[in-house]
């Protein structure tokens, strides 16, 4: 009876969800990267991510979620510090977002973790927001504190520049916000806040090359031998690979080098034209099913600030895969996220298993189910 308990679970389902898209990330990946890498480091690099992010989902799914809360103004600080020291870094690819070791062999993006921390932190600060019967000035003061507090860091990505990053972050914080219960003329603020800051983030923050891809995001004709060019390959090889794929390992775009970043930014267009339409929906439908469980979780919750972490973990799932999967299309811009569990990066999937971990550890003290 325990076992058939453990196989309806929803932390079961999720885990095979995860599984599988795991497994549809590390056979494009081994394939995406062949002929660049003819020793399959990146693959076993991202096993090696894998194993030590299951490690690390182990830890999170252990201790509870409100002790994390409860602390995270010491995450909080130490995000900051690393999102200040590595300003100073070497550039990589137009960007200063990775601290590098050992000749740039192992990296790590502070940005990625910095994404949890911000969500447990608005989780706790609205949650005691809640519970504090303030009046209506005290109230907009503390708005604003938690605005400031979300600010700093945000600003400090969109200096990397990373406005990618920058973005998943605003829009969990948004969900958050929305489902915590938002006073309607702070809608409206905020409504009239991105109107005055959508024009003076593209005119101020971005940087060119960034202007760039969105400029060529509504026109890639644009630019087709610059920024332009990613998106017309990566649409060939979504289009060339028909109902059933190419095949692994004979992918034009993507074993020929036309398909940019194949292994991290655009694997999905790798995976569409080697695996096919077949694949590449399932892999749709396995990612959709992980942002729907996501959200039950948060429905189920045992309280506010457990249902408000999920909720931002889940939007945090949602955006990047809307984003990802969209710009291999030419239905998003390009902003270099990647694709949560599939695209090849250690800082990436170590965020991604924390995510989870944090989430069944939600899940699990709802139901109390244990394994």
């Amino acid at each position: 009876m325990k076992f058939w308990k453990v196989i309806k679970s929803r932390e079961f389902k999720i885990i095979l969800v995860v599984l599988l898209i795991l497994v549809i990330g590390l056979i494009e990946l081994g394939s995406a990267s062949y002929l660049s890498d003819l020793n399959y480091s990146n693959i076993k690099k991202q096993i090696i991510a894998v194993i030590i992010g299951t490690i690390a989902c182990g830890i999170a799914l252990s201790i509870d979620y409100e002790l994390y809360s409860k602390f995270w103004y010491v995450f909080y600080a130490v995000c900051l510090v690393m999102l200040v020291l590595v300003l100073f870094t070497e550039a990589r690819n137009n960007a200063r977002s990775w601290f590098q070791f050992f000749n740039g062999r192992i990296a790590f993006q502070p940005s990625e973790i910095t994404k949890i921390v911000l969500i447990l932190a608005m989780a706790e600060m609205l949650t005691d927001l809640k519970k504090n019967v303030l009046s209506a000035k005290d109230t907009f003061i503390r708005v604003m504190v938690i605005a400031g507090v979300m600010a700093v860091p945000i600003f400090l990505i969109l200096k990397q520049p990373d406005f990618g990053t920058a973005m998943v972050i605003v829009a969990a914080l948004v969900a958050m916000v929305f489902v915590w219960g938002i006073d309607y003329k702070y809608i409206r603020y905020g409504i009239i806040a991105a109107l005055i800051i959508a024009p003076l983030t593209y005119f101020v923050f971005l940087s060119p090359v960034q202007k760039n891809r969105i400029n060529v995001f509504f026109n890639p004709d644009l630019d087709p031998q610059g920024a332009g060019y990613h998106v017309i390959q990566s649409k060939l090889a979504v289009g060339a690979g028909g109902f059933s794929g190419m095949g692994l390992y004979n992918g034009i775009q993507t074993q020929r080098g036309y398909l940019f970043a194949q292994t991290t930014d655009f694997i999905f267009a790798a995976i569409a034209e080697e695996m096919g339409f077949i694949v590449a929906t399932i892999l749709i439908v396995l990612l959709i099913l992980l942002v729907i469980n996501s959200l039950m979780i948060a429905k189920d919750a045992r309280d506010e600030e457990g249902r408000l972490i999920a909720v931002g973990l889940a939007t945090m799932f949602a955006f990047h895969i809307f984003i990802n999967v969209g710009m291999t299309m030419g239905l998003a811009p390009i902003t270099g996220i990647p694709l949560p569990f599939v695209s090849y990066g250690g800082s990436s999937m170590l965020t991604n298993m924390v995510s989870l971990g944090i989430l069944l550890g939600i899940s699990i003290r709802k139901t109390g189910l244990r394994f």
